[in-house]
């Protein structure tokens, strides 16, 4: 249910007038807190890392988009594992990589898991956890939404999933805007 209302929630939050600057860093800080007693009833090690770069757009949709990824992250990473998160600016965009120790996507599955009630192995998949499909298809929507390019890979450090999103920076915003 709570995913069913996020896909309606962000159809109708990006329209222009709940554009605002989001600071990412700030706004992963935020959802890795609130996730945060799932992560430890795991033990899981979650680590945050980079600088707080900002972009113009709607804090309701960029914290779905990181609760999703995170709350994923959490879910399919083994007890001990291990969760990063990394905020940077590269060159002329702002950058979020997600990264877990989880056993990951097959590359063959990166295109299916952003569609609608995809899920990998179907309701019985490998982990046996329940889902409905709908987390990577309203991420994939949000960064749509906000002009922004989304890529899945294996992590080569921790072994799992990374995905790594690319926004566009703020650029020409007055100093006393909103801040987030």
């Amino acid at each position: 249910i709570e995913q069913l209302l996020a896909l309606h929630r962000v159809s109708l939050d990006i329209d222009g007038s709940e554009l605002t600057v989001v600071g990412l860093n700030k706004a992963a800080q935020e959802v890795i807190a609130d996730v945060y007693d799932q992560v430890a009833i795991k033990h899981q090690n979650i680590e945050l890392e980079g600088a707080d770069v900002k972009i113009k757009g709607s804090l309701s949709s960029i914290t779905i988009l990181l609760r999703n990824l995170v709350d994923n992250a959490s879910k399919y990473t083994p007890d001990h594992g291990t969760i990063r998160v990394t905020v940077r600016q590269k060159s002329n965009h702002a950058n979020i990589r997600i990264e877990d120790s989880g056993p990951g996507i097959p590359e063959h599955e990166y295109a299916r898991v952003l569609e609608r009630f995809y899920r990998v192995g179907g309701d019985r998949n490998d982990a046996n956890l329940v889902g409905r499909g709908l987390g990577l298809s309203i991420v994939s929507d949000i960064v749509r939404r906000h002009d922004g390019h989304m890529h899945l890979s294996r992590s080569s450090e921790l072994g799992g999933l990374a995905v790594e999103i690319d926004f566009p920076l703020v650029i020409g915003m007055c100093s006393d805007e909103s801040l987030v």
